[in-house]
């Protein structure tokens, strides 16, 4: 249940994300709340930490590629709040699928737009959520169940 919710989230951030190009402060708290939620069901301590320390890392790293001017400051907010609660294993498998589906939407943006002459903008909220999504649902965690 707890993972349909996040999934239904990370949608609206999708959707928000390429209609306004914004991420919305509430859609990273709610994702965080899930979380809180979840580890408090599963009552597993460690874990929880782990994925906030996690969380806490991906947050420190996110920030820096933000003030280059590489992402934007809610994908930053969404990328630690879904590493908090898919938890410390999911981390590196989550970022190098983000990595590879931004990859391949920049790709493709660049060549759709570039025809038009419009300087392109990457929705890499779309990245992370799909990410995250294609792991909740793959991951075999129980997650959609």
């Amino acid at each position: 249940m707890i993972g349909a919710a996040a999934a239904v989230l990370l949608l609206i951030a999708c959707y928000d994300d390429v209609r306004h190009r914004r991420i919305y402060n509430w859609l990273p708290l709610a994702v965080t709340l899930l979380a809180l939620l979840k580890w408090l069901v599963t009552g597993e301590l460690v874990p929880a930490l782990s994925a906030a320390g996690a969380a806490g890392l991906v947050f420190v790293f996110a920030a820096l590629l933000f003030c280059r001017g590489w992402i934007g400051g809610g994908d930053v907010k969404l990328v630690s709040a879904t590493v908090f609660l898919l938890g410390a294993p999911e981390t590196l498998p989550l970022l190098l699928l983000t990595a590879l589906i931004g990859g391949v939407m920049a790709v493709w943006m660049l060549c759709s737009r570039r025809r038009r002459g419009e300087r392109p903008t990457l929705p890499y909220g779309v990245a992370i959520a799909t990410a995250a999504i294609a792991l909740m649902a793959l991951g075999g965690h129980g997650w959609i169940t």
